[in-house]
């Protein structure tokens, strides 16, 4: 028997539905930013390259061949004397550019003298299947740039773009002027008129700082002791307890091996495995559970097989430059060699100073104070860098995967023009990025190597100590909090978000290089102020003057992550190992 609705039920389902599509559509605009940010990156590292080395010679509104234009997104969807689009986005099975380059057709064949290496043709078909993400407008070329008689990129006028260094990541720390991390926090709160969140229950505590330092749940005892523990330091022993378990290296080595990219498998067809990779892994663990200075542990990753009296840890220590992609059978072996070593300015530069560098491998940087001809003068601290020719070296109880280099005498480096590793213009030797003050290195060469990495690995401690403090001090608090003070960690640059306190930034910073650059010490001074303890209750006043609480009036509410999820569960069934 049918009953008919009635129209208040039928407006029920219509509102449901309409807030469910709302909903849909509000996680899809989310996802779609992701993506495109994600689609852009891989434009810039695989596409922009290929398009400016192979097509733009025949194919810009100078030169205007078959009438295709190939140096904007409206030219290829316009297409040219075929009257067909030469590319489809999202569907590069009819692609025109697809079969032009997989040279399927006698009569159509691009480029016409030599085809395109499998991997770069798999990298175009992949750009398309992603709807072919262009920067800017459909209509914006990305050849924009002329280039200079010195291989450096200028603008239209021959002039190379004005370099701007007074942006706030690139200063040095000033000196404090707060006696404690509350203090500057508690000043934000009144300037703004926002009523702090009492401290969280003992019993949300201990679990915050158990989920937070191992990733794992406190048994039903260990929460009732606390809960009884009425001494007044007895939440700062159990953190202290907490960073002294062997859980703690693995929690937050783990969280350091997502930044460096660490993976057991090289990727490509074949993903053979990365053998030896587990080294570096434990050397990470160990690093955080012995509390290593942060200074030193930068220095081991970036130049360990060149300081003194490193031992096979600091070789071990190099392995941080092995954990890239690698083909082993690439289709161009200048070109493939050029890759690697960009990825190791790449990794080193995000990971350490949060500058994205790889930008200005093809032309100058087009948010960040790096031309062209910097990156390369970057790059020549690791031009002579090598892996072991069977690509491990022995050590005391077996092989490392690291890396050695050519000799004493450092390779050279040169402008590669757009980037294009067959096409060397001018010389450049070893100089700091002027950004952070310039200069150039004064290496010590031995046996086997430049010196240049030391150089490198030192400066960064040093001369450029300011930003990597900020970087690191910024990385802790995301972990804690759910979200960094600047939310785009590995980009502290112009195209990455500002800091909602900069002055909380700095104090962190600061109190991490005065605190011997203890992570741990990190920890205890967050984890011990009244920002941490808060709870993470509503407070609708407060929500209409901070929705996102970027004053820390409360503590934000933050998922498990699925590892934490399923080590919680083996722990509880007592099938943890």
């Amino acid at each position: 028997m049918f009953v008919r609705k009635s129209n208040w039920t039928v407006l029920s389902v219509i509102y449901a539905c309409t807030v469910l599509v709302s909903l849909c559509f509000a996680f899809l605009d989310s996802s779609v930013s992701a993506a495109d940010a994600k689609g852009i990156s891989f434009f810039e590292q695989h596409i922009r390259p290929l398009l400016i080395d192979q097509c733009l010679e025949c194919h810009t509104s100078e030169k205007l061949k078959g009438g295709l234009r190939l140096d904007t997104l409206q030219g290829m969807l316009e297409g040219g004397d075929s009257g067909r689009a030469a590319i489809t986005p999202g569907d590069p099975k009819t692609s025109l550019m697809i079969k032009a380059v997989q040279y399927s057709n006698a009569e159509l064949q691009m480029p016409p003298k030599n085809k395109l290496g499998k991997r770069t043709i798999e990298h175009l078909r992949e750009w398309i299947a992603m709807g072919a993400p262009w920067p800017g407008e459909s209509s914006h070329s990305i050849d924009t740039t002329a280039r200079s008689q010195d291989g450096e990129e200028a603008n239209k006028e021959g002039h190379a773009p004005e370099i701007k260094q007074d942006y706030w990541a690139f200063q040095p720390l000033p000196d404090q002027h707060f006696a404690s991390l509350d203090e500057v926090i508690e000043s934000r709160l009144s300037e703004k008129q926002l009523t702090p969140n009492p401290e969280a229950s003992r019993r949300t505590l201990i679990r915050r700082a158990y989920f937070g330092l191992i990733g794992l749940p406190p048994t039903h005892a260990e929460v009732e002791s606390f809960e009884a523990d009425q001494r007044p330091d007895a939440f700062e022993q159990r953190v202290d307890h907490l960073l002294s378990m062997p859980g703690y290296g693995e929690r937050w080595g783990r969280h350091w091996l997502d930044v460096v990219r660490f993976a057991q498998s090289n990727g490509y067809e074949r993903d053979d495995e990365k053998q030896e990779a587990w080294r570096y892994r434990d050397y990470v663990i160990k690093s955080f559970n012995e509390d290593k200075p942060y200074d030193q542990f930068m220095q081991e990753q970036l130049a360990g097989d060149e300081m003194p009296h490193a031992g096979d840890e600091g070789i071990v220590a190099t392995g941080f430059y092995r954990l890239g992609v690698y083909d082993d059978e690439p289709d161009d072996k200048r070109a493939a060699e050029f890759d690697g070593l960009d990825d190791m300015l790449r990794t080193s530069s995000e990971t350490f100073l949060g500058v994205t560098a790889g930008c200005a491998r093809c032309h100058d940087h087009m948010f960040d104070p790096i031309p062209q001809k910097e990156y390369y003068e970057m790059l020549s601290f690791f031009r002579s860098a090598k892996p072991y020719p069977d690509g491990f070296l022995e050590i005391a109880d077996g092989k490392a995967m690291a890396i050695t280099e050519h000799g004493p005498d450092p390779l050279d480096t040169f402008i590669m023009v757009r980037g294009n590793a067959g096409r060397p213009s001018t010389k450049v030797e070893p100089r700091f990025p002027t950004f952070l003050g310039g200069g150039k290195p004064s290496p010590v060469p031995t046996e086997q190597s430049t010196g240049l990495r030391r150089s490198f690995a030192k400066w960064i401690s040093s001369d450029a100590s300011s930003l990597a403090a900020r970087v690191m001090a910024n990385r802790v608090w995301h972990y804690h909090f759910g979200k960094g003070i600047v939310t785009t960690p590995n980009d502290f640059g112009r195209a990455g978000e500002p800091p909602s306190d900069i002055r909380l930034l700095n104090w962190l910073a600061r109190e991490l290089i005065q605190g011997g650059w203890s992570i741990k010490h990190l920890h205890r001074v967050i984890m011990q102020s009244k920002a941490w303890k808060r709870s993470s209750t509503s407070n609708p006043a407060n929500e209409t003057t901070d929705p996102d609480n970027r004053f820390l009036w409360r503590q934000n509410l933050r998922r498990l992550e699925a590892e934490t999820i399923r080590d919680a569960m083996l722990k509880v069934a007592g099938n943890l190992n």
